[in-house]
């Protein structure tokens, strides 16, 4: 979550006839986003944890097999 601070954009620019102008997001949408972020990033990292723990589950038992 902290890694996402450094990412997120804390403010939008518009651009127009030759110039642009920056608005900043409201603190509570820039939270929501943050924590929107984490919660994907928690999933993506549980499910590559639970992949990598299974394939090794699989590996030990197709060697205990393989053996016997």
């Amino acid at each position: 979550m902290a890694v996402l601070i450094l990412f997120v954009d804390y403010k939008v620019n518009f651009h127009f006839d030759g110039g642009y102008t920056t608005e900043y997001v409201p603190v509570y949408d820039y939270i929501v986003s943050i924590l929107r972020y984490s919660i994907m990033g928690a999933l993506v990292g549980m499910f590559v944890g639970w992949a990598l723990t299974n394939n090794k589950v699989v590996t030990f038992l197709k060697k205990q097999f393989k053996n016997d």
